[in-house]
């Protein structure tokens, strides 16, 4: 069995492994000691479902051609947090500013801000799911006495409430979300920087 991870053939010399998951055990154990983890399992070009996995680990090594993994690191994951969090620094001053912008007919500049604060929702939410796989360093996070997974994750219904008045082009509601819900929220959560 051909073992590929990130692309990037190994060279291993299978000795007690028997099966897969013989062998994704001793793959994962090596990853955690670089503080990474296996967030893809393909095998003979299929992808493997949390689901699926069970019958994946009993199949006996060589009724597995190729076994191609990808993994993610705590580095990866808080390199792009920062990113982001980043991106939420700047953005609350200009959040504050929407409510102003639309009674100014700056319709334009208003909608940039909308525009980017959705945009950078987005990538946390899709960065969300990669938290819980180090919860050493994500889970001593805190925001108002909140974890900061759920902290983000009740973002979602306040998120929809805006959404919401976009489409309807309601400005009152979007610049009274903009400054007083997400303005205030994004500048915590761009605080928690420090703490990765």
């Amino acid at each position: 069995m051909d073992v590929r991870l990130d692309g990037v053939p190994l060279d291993i010399v299978f000795e007690t492994e028997k099966t897969v998951g013989d062998v994704l055990r001793g793959m994962e154990e090596e990853l955690e000691k670089n503080e990474a983890t296996i967030v893809e399992i393909q095998a003979d070009s299929e992808v493997f479902q949390a689901s699926q996995l069970d019958a994946l680990f009993e199949k006996p090594i060589d009724s597995v051609k190729e076994l191609s993994l990808k993994s993610v690191s705590y580095t990866d994951v808080k390199d792009v947090a920062l990113k982001i969090f980043e991106q939420f620094a700047s953005l609350p001053s200009r959040l504050e500013q929407v409510p102003l912008q639309f009674q100014q007919n700056k319709d334009n500049e208003a909608m940039a801000s909308v525009s980017e604060l959705a945009d950078s929702l987005s990538a946390l939410f899709d960065l969300l799911p990669y938290f819980s796989f180090f919860p050493n360093h994500f889970e001593k996070i805190v925001i108002d006495g909140t974890p900061i997974t759920a902290f983000i994750q009740e973002l979602n219904p306040l998120l929809q409430d805006f959404l919401q008045a976009v489409e309807m082009k309601d400005t009152v509601t979007i610049g009274d979300i903009a400054e007083y819900e997400f303005a205030p929220r994004m500048r915590q959560i761009s605080e928690c920087a420090s703490l990765l």
